[in-house]
């Protein structure tokens, strides 16, 4: 090691080429390497939607559903099946199993779309099955509202801005929400049509055979060849007028104008679209995967900008869900914390080291950095969310192993040996300790890149970028920054005293750790007693939230009306909501939308209930730093004011919490297939909850849904008559729903001409009396004589998980009053036997719980192999059992700190603190490291067992406070949003600073105590046993 040291201190300017190539490189990386919000990750999930127009969920259940999920059910590699039905529509979700290799999960993928593909027992009327993968940068990128004009206005300049945005670098799609089709609705008088004996399928047919355009072949003459084309295509309403229904060889014809009238129109109105209240039009940007969101972002509102001065005043262009601005936030976030902690670094180091050494020590931090960027760009990794993360908490230890090697060096310079003698005798003196540190911080964070679930799928690049960085910062510190000090520092100029504050400081710390020293097994008893009350305090005061409700920008307010209530009325209800929202001040609110006839049950939950009774506001606020109210506060204030709006079944409200989409405190499966009996089971889940305090919006998943008039057809008349129940039920359908008779293609359109009977007639029961079915002899046969008509009641949605109809049971928690785990184990326990009481029917908790049961166990394991590894590599260094047990106790020290910070600050431990832990337990061993390491120097010189601790923690004194205070106050400001506030990020921050802080402390005097403890311990051991010293000694 010390040749290879020798040999680089030679090489001055092949250090300086690779310095300034690293910063070059990395600058270009910087200004060219992509970013997003999130990194790519298939999330191994796959959606299969089917619409089926006008059917009820039950008949969307048994033609659709059921026939999908038995295809799937000979998939291998499916995990987990849950799907919805619900009217017009089915939407089956298949989970693949996470242990598949790759291409295993690539196979199942193809195998689901093919197994889709073979279903052939779908009604005709269903439109194929569409199967789509769910991956990250499908995510919006960005929305763009259009409001102030009549929705015909709005729709000429949505295509024009569409087509604009389209064009941008980057963009794979941009979606139109709000948008309704063009069609021509062939409006039928029933009346007329039995004067003149027509039926509703001849006029679709005449439709359907008049608008024609087919090839005909080639007509091939000597000089010529001609292309022969049927040409029948109508385009006009006028034209479908026209359209010849029936004629003789008399002349007389019957013609479409003759029973109905056709209006020119849009498709029914299903979702209703608002910006700020008003009615709005949405284009919502979708991101290629190379696609850099802050450019596109960028691109889009210039766009916009520019856009706008080409419309109308009236026009109002608005963009919302920003996803840029989070990237912008961490983005800000790391370069003022890093600004703000190189600064700090370097103050720091001006108080104990000379200025040039503080300079060369602080190089470390950019060319880390410039390191890791040029390392990600190479491996086609991007700037986001998760990776910022992991380069914010990596930032304040980057100069951690260059402050040993740098305070060594001036140690000896300080002595009085050259700088190229002090700079290769002090680099290979801390070389193992300083590898030893490096390595077990790299252990530490390394088990996270192999956490399972969705939750590893992204975590993994926070352990990938701290390790790069460490590695980049371990290169810098044993090669160049060597070099540099060998060059740059002159011994005759550098001011090499220490301070006398720090001399002042070394003196009351000795005279402490002698008196430590003389009652050390107090001091291990304290120690240990501390530690017992710290876990205690971790686990039974601090609660345990996965990811808890900080730093919270969106919520949505969530309203149903009356089953069966028209889509407009719900739309006129959401006034008087709206117009609260939009009463909030500037300083807090951004923008809101609203969406009417569709609601999330969560928080990106695929499964979106529909119906004209249903509306969500979702509100933006201002970022929390500039709002004196948080959104707790502005909630509860709405929540009041809302309580005396009428119209409403219920309004809720729902706050979108940062961090990955985790389900609800409690949530509570119930599976079966007798609705009346899962009815029955929720019904006693919901009781009990209800005994809880701190238990609020207790609701189950059941919703019964619209009356239905179901024609039961009888089926002897009807064969007697010439009907089938098949001719009956399409007959029915064309009267209500409408048929698709043909479909005008136009330029940058496709207009549906859709059949059925006037309005006036369609939304009146006496029908039924009046309406005829023409059999196949032509003869037309009244449905009263074939059918009876009966009313009944359906079901919203019908849930199901395995194959199973399921009732979910919910609930949100008080963190004040209970937990999750603590409220679904009192559950688990109430309700033990509840299977056998009802057999057939199965209990499951999921929820928050079981997302939290799952990160536990990944971070279980990961903080085991951690341990075990930091262990493995201490043991070879020190080449001792007991050592490294010495060094192990800084880990549970530092969990004091850990718990009196979460106490004092009143935050629960969550997914991300816990993350800061087992960062903790490779950083906190440092500083023991190097103690353990100087005091084995010190005894192979001989000198006394009790003088060699105190000279090595004397001589370690400087470089342990050091590295500490610069990681310390490198991540004080991001725990503190001192630099730009982040609350996903902050957590982690926190645990990391007072857990270093507090195990520091001490680690100066429990280390020592145990390691004169042991020395007694070994003292002990009679000599005639042999090499049993080899046990501490190496």
């Amino acid at each position: 090691m010390k040749k290879i040291l020798e040999y680089f201190l030679k090489q001055s300017l092949f250090l300086n080429l690779l310095t300034l190539f690293i910063f070059l490189a990395g600058t270009i990386a910087l200004f060219t390497i992509q970013r997003e919000a999130f990194p790519l990750v298939a999330m191994d999930v796959v959606t299969i939607s089917t619409l089926y127009p006008g059917s009820s969920p039950k008949e969307v259940e048994k033609l659709v559903t059921i026939p999908v999920e038995r295809a799937l059910k000979e998939v291998d590699g499916i995990d987990k099946l849950h799907s919805v039905s619900i009217e017009g529509r089915s939407t089956v979700i298949a989970v693949i199993f996470e242990d598949l290799s790759k291409r295993e999960k690539e196979k199942v993928k193809t195998d689901i779309q093919r197994s889709i593909d073979r279903i052939e027992d779908l009604p005709k009327e269903v439109e194929k099955p569409s199967v789509h993968e769910i991956k990250t940068h499908q995510l919006s990128t960005i929305e763009v509202n259009l409001s102030g004009l009549p929705e015909s206005e709005l729709r000429t300049y949505i295509d024009l801005l569409k087509d604009k945005l389209e064009l941008i670098k980057g963009v794979a799609s941009v979606v139109k929400r709000g948008w309704r089709d063009r069609e021509f609705w062939v409006e039928v008088n029933p009346h007329r049509l039995q004067e003149l004996h027509l039926s509703l399928p001849q006029i679709a047919a005449s439709l359907q055979t008049q608008n024609i355009n087919l090839p005909g072949g080639t007509l091939k003459q000597p000089q010529e060849e001609f292309l022969i084309r049927t040409i029948g295509e109508v385009e006009t309403p006028e034209q479908i007028l026209e359209t010849v229904i029936r004629s003789n060889d008399l002349g007389n014809a019957n013609k479409i104008k003759d029973v109905a009238t056709v209006e020119d129109t849009f498709a029914e109105e299903t979702k209703i679209e608002k910006l700020r209240g008003q009615r709005a039009l949405t284009l919502i940007v979708l991101k290629q995967e190379k696609g850099d969101t802050l450019k596109i972002v960028q691109a889009v509102k210039k766009i916009v900008e520019e856009f706008k001065k080409t419309t109308p005043p009236e026009l109002h262009l608005e963009t919302a869900n920003d996803s840029s601005y989070y990237v912008k936030r961490r983005l800000n976030v790391l370069v003022s914390n890093g600004l703000f902690g190189i600064i700090l670094v370097l103050i720091i180091l001006f108080l104990f080291l000379s200025r040039t050494i503080a300079m060369i020590t602080v190089l470390g931090i950019p060319f880390a950095f410039f390191t890791v960027l040029l390392v990600m760009k190479f491996f086609g990794m991007t700037v986001n969310l998760i990776s910022m993360f992991g380069l914010i908490i990596v930032s304040g230890m980057l100069v951690d192993d260059g402050i040993v090697f740098a305070e060594n060096i001036y140690n000896y310079i300080q002595k009085g040996l050259s700088s190229y003698e002090a700079a290769l005798k002090g680099s290979a003196e801390v070389f193992k300790a300083v590898l030893g540190s490096v390595t077990t911080t790299i252990i530490a964070f390394l088990p996270l890149a192999f956490m399972s679930g969705t939750m590893g799928k992204f975590i993994w690049q926070i352990p990938a970028v701290v390790i790069i960085a460490l590695l980049a910062s371990l290169l810098e510190a044993f090669i160049i920054l060597p070099g540099h000090c060998a060059k740059w520092i002159n011994p005759q100029k550098e001011k090499l005293l220490s301070p006398p504050w720090f001399l002042k400081l070394k003196e009351n710390y000795m005279r402490l750790l002698q008196k430590a020293l003389t009652y050390k097994y107090r001091v291990l008893g304290a120690s240990v007693a501390a530690i017992i009350v710290a876990v205690f305090l971790g686990t039974q005061v601090v609660h345990f939230v996965l990811f808890p409700a900080r730093g919270i920008e969106i919520f949505f307010i969530k309203a149903k009306t009356k089953l069966g209530t028209p889509i407009e009325d719900t739309s006129q209800k959401m006034k008087p909501l709206e117009d609260l929202v939009a009463k909030l001040s500037q300083k807090e609110l951004d923008t809101f939308t609203t969406q009417v006839g569709s609601i999330q049950k969560d928080v990106n939950d695929p499964f979106v209930n529909r119906g004209g009774h249903l509306a969500q506001i979702t509100v933006y606020l201002t970022p929390e730093s500039k709002r004196k109210r948080t959104a707790d506060d502005v909630i509860k204030d709405l929540q009041k004011q809302a309580e005396s709006i009428q119209g409403f079944e219920e309004v809720r409200f729902m706050k979108v919490t940062p961090g990955p989409p985790i389900g609800k405190p409690v949530s509570v499966e119930i599976r079966g297939e007798d609705f009346e009996v899962l009815k029955q089971i929720s019904a006693l889940f919901k009781e009990e909850l209800k005994k809880e305090k701190g238990v609020s919006e207790i609701e189950d998943s059941f919703e019964s849904g619209k009356k239905e008039l179901r024609i039961i057809v009888d089926e002897l008349k009807a064969s007697q008559a010439g009907l089938s129940t098949g001719q009956i039920a399409q007959t029915i359908r064309t009267a209500f729903e409408g048929t698709t008779a043909t479909s005008i293609k136009k330029t940058n359109e496709e207009i549906h001409v859709r059949v059925r009977l006037a309005q006036e007639f369609r939304n009146t029961r006496d029908i039924f009396g009046t309406l005829t079915i023409s059999n196949d002899r032509g003869n037309l046969i009244p449905l009263s004589e074939v059918a009876q008509v009966q009313e009944g009641e359906g079901i919203s949605y019908i849930n199901h998980y395995d194959y199973k109809r399921t009732i979910s049971v919910t609930a949100q928690v008080d963190q004040k009053y209970t937990t999750s785990f603590k409220m679904n184990r009192k559950l688990q326990k109430q309700f033990k036997d509840i299977d056998q009481k009802y057999v057939g029917y199965t209990v499951k908790y999921g929820g928050e719980q079981e997302d939290s049961q799952k990160s536990l166990k990944s971070l279980g394991k990961a903080f085991g192999l951690a341990f075990l590894g930091i262990l493995f590599v201490m043991c070879i260094i020190f080449k001792s059992m007991l050592q490294p047990l010495i060094i192990l106790i800084t880990v549970p020290l530092s969990l004091i700190g850990v718990v009196l910070a979460l106490l004092i600050h009143g935050q629960p431990f969550s997914f991300m603190a816990l993350i800061g832990v087992i960062g903790l337990s490779g950083v906190v061993v440092n500083n023991a490291i190097i103690l353990i390491d100087f005091m084995n120097e010190h005894r192979k010189r001989g000198d006394n067992p009790h003088q060699m601790i105190l000279n090595a923690c004397a001589e370690r004194l400087r470089p342990i406070i050091l590295t500490a205070a610069t990681t310390i106050f490198g991540l004080g400001p991001l725990a503190y949003g001192i630099g730009g506030s982040d609350p996903i990020v902050a957590p982690t921050a926190l645990t990391l600073s007072w857990g270093l802080f507090f195990s520091t402390v001490l680690t100066l005097f429990v280390v020592p105590c145990l390691y004169d403890a042991l020395q007694d311990f070994v003292n002990l051991i009679p000599e005639k046993i042999k090499n049993k010293k080899e046990l501490f000694f190496d």
